[in-house]
């Protein structure tokens, strides 16, 4: 198996400019690592705005979209 890892964007698939735009402090590549239940936490505040936003979050994770 061979192994590379992107020298412009480390790894992380997206574009710096892409990553220097933050939510609370996190990247769209910070709230992609996290677990299903860390992101739902998270973006708990957006549930008020969006109240179907934890089951799609969730749909995400799980490959269902």
């Amino acid at each position: 198996m061979c192994t590379w890892v992107c020298e412009e964007c480390g790894g992380k698939r997206f574009k710096e400019e892409v990553l220097e735009a933050q939510y609370k402090g996190k990247s769209i590549f910070d709230v992609l690592e996290m677990s299903v239940d860390e992101a739902i936490e998270f973006l708990k505040c957006e549930e008020e705005r969006h109240p179907r936003a934890p089951a799609a979050i969730a749909r995400c994770w799980l490959g269902l979209y």
